[in-house]
């Protein structure tokens, strides 16, 4: 989503949208209740689904294997939770396909399409009907797997809606959208994200835009004025 405004004097930026009520990742335990034997160090991400994000499916690093804990119950060492490397194109660049994840009461059904790890950072793809969701290409920061589950990032798929400035990381499409200092008398291009934050850098979910909804941005001069411009989507 879009917006141009010409800038004279400006003093802040307000993005007005209503508060994101949902859970409270800061306060989602982070620990594995039992994991397989690693041939390596593991590295931790944890990703949780719907508003009060109560599924939580662990995904766990070891070197080219992923372990994906499918139904959420804590039990990596369950045979259908190994995931072997679709593609590697070296040892710091490859990718996975790890397929359907599923609440063991059947009431919520993903399909983890991509994932993918590069040395700098990984991305991820979400797909649920009717739609699909990212992570890892927007900002800020590159989203990463930790060393520790306690640390891990958190990404919240499905939760509440808001808006976040755009700030698209390694392989985004739309580069030309990094924010950019204000320059008086000059136009700017504003770029807003759809989604629902996360805990730590690069977890911000993102969603394709939704033609029933829509949403403005206020700029707030210096000198008291303000102006509201409509958010335009791009794609």
């Amino acid at each position: 989503m879009r917006a141009r405004a010409k800038l004279l004097v400006v003093a802040c930026l307000i993005l007005c949208v209503r508060p994101v009520q949902g859970a409270d990742l800061t306060k989602i335990e982070r620990t594995v209740a039992k994991g397989p034997q690693y041939q390596g160090k593991p590295k931790y991400c944890l990703l949780v689904f719907g508003p009060e994000a109560k599924f939580r499916v662990w995904l766990i690093l070891d070197g080219t294997v992923l372990y994906v804990d499918r139904n959420g119950n804590g039990d990596l060492t369950e045979p259908d939770k190994r995931v072997a490397a679709r593609y590697k194109r070296d040892d710091q660049r490859f990718g996975f396909r790890p397929g359907q994840l599923a609440a063991p009461d059947g009431t919520m059904k993903y399909n983890l399409s991509l994932l993918r790890m590069n040395a700098d950072g990984c991305d991820m793809e979400i797909e649920c009907k009717p739609g699909y969701a990212r992570a890892g290409f927007d900002g800020p920061g590159k989203l990463r797997f930790a060393d520790r589950a306690k640390d891990a990032p958190i990404i919240h798929f499905f939760g509440p809606l808001t808006l976040t400035r755009f700030e698209p990381q390694a392989g985004s499409v739309s580069q030309c959208l990094k924010p950019q200092p204000l320059v008086r008398g000059e136009p700017s291009d504003l770029a807003f994200s759809l989604g629902t934050p996360g805990l730590g850098s690069g977890t911000f979910a993102k969603y394709p835009h939704d033609p029933e909804l829509s949403a403005s941005v206020e700029i707030r001069f210096a000198n008291g004025k303000t102006h509201t411009a409509v958010l335009k989507p791009d794609g």
